[in-house]
């Protein structure tokens, strides 16, 4: 599973921190969470597929993430 180190704490979602993520919605592939925009724009540099990169929350020690944008 992905690294959970260094990412402040969601602090209206327990168990869940805040991050950048890059993943892909169909079918649902989040490729990993980052604490930095920029360390997500160079992993969706080199996907082939349309990938997004947005800010939001990750339930650490899953892939359930959910976008910022959804708010």
């Amino acid at each position: 599973m992905f690294d959970d180190k260094g990412f402040p704490p969601d602090p209206n979602n327990p168990g869940w921190v805040l991050c950048w993520a890059c993943y892909s919605l169909d079918p649902w592939h989040l490729i990993g969470v980052y604490t930095n925009e920029q360390d997500a724009l160079n992993v969706l540099e080199d996907q082939r597929k349309p990938y997004l990169v947005e800010r939001g929350s990750w339930k650490v020690g899953t892939k359930e993430f959910i976008s910022s944008a959804s708010d």
